[in-house]
């Protein structure tokens, strides 16, 4: 019987996300620094959308200066397109912290889905045994 060993990186390809090997450097699009680039990026920039940074929240403006040594340009005072460009070009990265091999748990709702599939495979795998 063959075995499926469950890593961060097949876990990622199962879930669909990209995952990103651990370099300690922040992923450019994770605003929040949760080691993943998701709704709670989006809603930083959308929640500043238009807005200078002061008095704007400074995590929403990544991009769009003119400093060559930052990424994207660094922040430039200003929250728009190119910050909201910034979180989607990275939109559903994940990055486990160094060292932490726990770090990809899968959502509740997609352990039930998984749970389900074992189940259908195992009672198939019962019948197709049970007709030989």
């Amino acid at each position: 019987m063959n075995k499926i060993r469950l890593t961060v990186p097949v876990l990622c390809m199962v879930l669909g996300l990209t995952a990103m090997e651990s370099s300690g450097d922040p992923i450019p699009g994770d605003l929040n620094n949760d080691n993943w680039v998701g709704i709670e990026d989006l809603n930083i920039v959308l929640g500043e959308w238009n807005n200078t940074v002061p008095p704007g929240d400074p995590r929403a403006d990544v991009a769009g200066g003119d400093n060559p040594l930052l990424p994207f340009g660094g922040p430039d005072g200003f929250v728009g397109i190119v910050d909201l460009n910034v979180v989607l070009t990275d939109w559903n990265t994940f990055m486990p912290p160094v060292g932490d091999v726990s770090a990809a748990v899968p959502e509740p709702g997609t352990l039930v889905v998984f749970t389900i599939g074992a189940m259908s495979l195992m009672r198939r795998a019962r019948r197709q045994g049970s007709a030989v």
